[in-house]
């Protein structure tokens, strides 16, 4: 089955974001919406991008904010950026997960960043969507963790 593109681009949002937030982790980053997206999907956007270009990766940050992957303090209102944003706690639990030691593979941290240097995204979308998905199974298996962590 294709994956649907919105979902593509999601995927890929996703790891250019988490990517980004852990290099400057704990400086909080302003995020520019473009430049997220067009890292994420490279060549898709027009080179006076409207907000409704940008509408799918502003809601992507959102979104990852709203699941607590990520927190910032403000952002733009025609969509442009994200002010003061910074992983959460949630958000390096996740990235630092260590994978079944049988499975001998790095931190998703570690995945995330040689599948951008690599190119390994922009060959196919199966690894991003393998990377997403490990990330949002890692973070359902951490919650209670992180819950007790918080609560102590």
């Amino acid at each position: 089955m294709t994956t649907p593109m919105n979902i593509e681009h999601f995927n890929r949002v996703v790891l250019v974001t988490l990517d980004r937030l852990h290099d400057a982790f704990p400086v909080p980053i302003e995020l520019k919406t473009a430049e997220i997206a067009d890292a994420a999907t490279p060549e898709a956007l027009p080179l006076e991008p409207s907000f409704n270009d940008l509408e799918p990766t502003f809601e992507a940050v959102k979104f990852l904010a709203a699941e607590g992957f990520l927190k910032y303090s403000n952002h733009w209102q025609d969509g442009t950026a994200f002010l003061q944003v910074q992983l959460t706690m949630k958000g390096l639990t996740v990235l630092g997960q260590i994978p079944n030691s049988l499975d001998k593979k790095p931190a998703l941290a570690s995945q995330i960043k040689t599948a951008l240097k690599t190119g390994t995204l922009s060959a196919t979308t199966d690894a991003a969507k393998q990377l997403v998905s490990q990330i949002f199974t890692a973070a359902v298996a951490a919650g209670p963790a992180i819950l007790a962590a918080a609560q102590s």
